[in-house]
């Protein structure tokens, strides 16, 4: 899923007027963010524990270390676990996110029209329906007896070879409108910065009838000792996806409100202590004798939906979700919702439930869907006999958008704005405010990873 571009913006301009062509911007660092680093991811959850130290950062040491590319190489969670469903078709007139391709007559940027094999709603950032399903899982041990029923919410795979077919050969795209700073934002989903995978201590699993602190559970990371200690620090506050590490469909995304380096002094490592023995019948013997020396406790809870967008807030205030910035039901289809916890605008990610659903009232309470408990998740896997850890990966919530360029008074910047402070510039001064039938295109090549921003 790699790609060849060059890891820079490459602008194609003419002194003889724009054509698509010519005014087409492409972003071939994108086409990394989106292909070569969810390989990346790949390798991560399937080896597990073993590669869960530093893995996420390798392919950064790879690339020139320039702002957008720092933040781009990290948005491969969006693959994975960003629900950002479009319509499929759209008018002429309309400009929303939709299916577009390129006309091989005219070279213009247009809508697809209808045509078998197309849903009417598709994931901007992968080959899937834009509808979520409650589908029951094949070959799944922790599915019991043949009568049982275990689902998770999934997307139909789209026939992408097929629907290329149908448009003459011509590529066609996901794509997101762009034309002022009122602009609804396109979300993106990355990797926090120098966060590294923590993984669940198995052995603290718990289920729904034991006293356990709510929301706390113990997990390893292969850190040194300082590095955990830096870590801890940076995590309060932060968005995580919690996820299992054999099948990553399996997550929630939560935030993390308060954070412990257990080895660190005489109050944490008693907090931590007198925690894994409320949690299980591990032992206090082990646990002292290891010192913790990569454990920490993650304190995690649901994530909030805030009126407004509060960026430069304080630690533990910030707003991570904010309505204001959730593209409303003009720009996406709202069907498909995560399971009955969550409300009509939570198709961004399950915050409310695990994205896992067990037919078996038995079992319910061990997968605690209000709120999500790492702790209660691990039990169940642990008694349905699945070979199941869960990790935490810490994430931040961006948002592309146009906005007033930092050197023109006449143009527009192409940034991207996240809860966690950072703004970057991803293509400096892309538009002219002046000019009212110019709209910047950020499209995703179906089939592909590739993410290229058009000027049209």
């Amino acid at each position: 899923m790699g790609s060849n571009e060059p890891s820079y913006f490459n602008f194609l301009k003419s002194n003889k007027g724009f054509t698509l062509v010519e005014t087409m911007v492409s972003v071939g660092i994108m086409s990394i963010v989106l292909a070569g680093l969810a390989t990346a991811v790949v390798n991560t959850v399937r080896d597990g524990e073993i590669q869960a130290k530093d893995s996420m950062n390798v392919m950064e040491d790879l690339m020139v270390q320039t702002a957008q590319q720092d933040y781009l190489t990290r948005a491969a969670p969006s693959y994975y676990f960003l629900h950002v469903p479009i319509r499929s078709f759209c008018s002429g007139s309309e400009k929303v996110p939709c299916l577009r391709q390129i006309d091989p007559t005219t070279g213009a940027l247009v809508q697809v029209s209808g045509g078998s094999g197309i849903p009417n709603t598709i994931d901007f950032y992968k080959d899937l329906s834009g509808d979520l399903k409650k589908t029951k899982l094949s070959g799944m041990s922790a599915a019991g007896a043949i009568n049982d029923s275990v689902n998770m919410m999934l997307g139909e795979t789209i026939d992408v070879s097929r629907l290329t077919a149908q448009r003459n050969n011509s590529y066609v795209y996901a794509s997101w409108p762009l034309f002022d700073d009122n602009s609804e934002a396109l979300p993106v989903l990355v990797r926090k910065k120098n966060a590294a995978i923590l993984t669940h201590i198995k052995q603290f699993g718990a289920s729904y009838e034991n006293s356990a602190p709510a929301g706390i559970s113990l997990f390893n990371v292969t850190l040194t000792p300082d590095k955990v200690d830096m870590l801890v620090k940076d995590l309060k506050d932060s968005l995580a996806v919690v996820y299992n590490i054999s099948r990553p469909t399996q997550f929630v995304v939560q935030r993390i409100t308060n954070a412990l380096n257990c080895p660190k002094d005489a109050t944490s490592k008693n907090f931590c202590k007198t925690t894994g023995n409320s949690i299980s019948t591990f032992s206090t013997a082990p646990l002292e004798a290891a010192g913790f020396p990569n454990t920490v406790a993650l304190k995690l809870d649901p994530v909030q939906i805030s009126g407004s967008y509060t960026a430069n807030g304080t630690v533990g205030t910030r707003t991570h979700l904010a309505s204001g910035h959730i593209p409303t039901s003009t720009s996406i289809s709202l069907s498909g919702n995560w399971f009955a916890a969550n409300g009509s605008q939570d198709y961004l990610f399950p915050r409310n439930s695990f994205s896992l659903y067990d037919d078996r009232s038995d079992f319910q309470g061990d997968l605690s869907y209000a709120p999500v408990d790492v702790k209660r998740i691990q039990h169940y896997f642990d008694m349905n006999s699945a070979d199941a850890s869960l990790v935490v990966l810490p994430v931040d919530l961006g948002y592309i958008k146009l906005r007033q360029s930092t050197q023109y008074q006449n143009k527009y910047d192409l940034v991207v704005t996240s809860a966690s402070h950072e703004e970057i510039i991803l293509v400096p001064s892309i538009k002219e405010k002046g000019d009212p039938n110019a709209y910047v295109y950020v499209n995703r090549r179906l089939g592909t990873g590739m993410i290229e921003v058009f000027i049209k």
